[in-house]
């Protein structure tokens, strides 16, 4: 599914499941960070994508907006559902949090690319009663 250029998105309704998409498409785009919400290079962190896909402005903001929390919930939530792939609790016992799990050396670009895709399908599906 990344960088497929065949690839056909499903038909989303939901304002969530959008959100994470574009914060997975801004990953895809611009690449991963670790650590900050944007570097100098361009590269976004898991909650620097998810802000930027609100339209908020990177340069000195501070992630407290409700659908930048309420999307980070939903992909903690996502957890329950996915393999140990994604199990925040069995990281480290200090990595608690999709944050977290982001920042740690051993996540891949493709592992949160792959959450958010993921949080995005289960988000679509909780809003049409799946």
């Amino acid at each position: 599914m990344l960088y497929n250029q065949d690839w056909i998105p499903p038909v989303i309704d939901c304002e969530m499941a959008c959100l994470l998409n574009r914060a997975a498409d801004a990953l895809e785009e611009y690449g991963h960070a670790k650590s900050c919400l944007r570097n100098a290079n361009g590269n976004m962190c898991l909650v620097g994508a998810i802000m930027y896909a609100q339209g908020i402005e990177l340069n000195n903001a501070t992630p407290n907006s409700i659908s930048t929390t309420a999307a980070l919930a939903m992909i903690e939530k996502t957890a329950n559902y996915m393999a140990a792939n994604i199990d925040f609790k069995k990281c480290h016992t200090l990595v608690l949090s999709p944050v977290g799990w982001n920042d740690m050396f051993e996540t891949s670009s493709y592992q949160v690319i792959g959450a958010l895709r993921q949080a995005a399908v289960i988000a679509n599906a909780e809003s049409q009663g799946s």
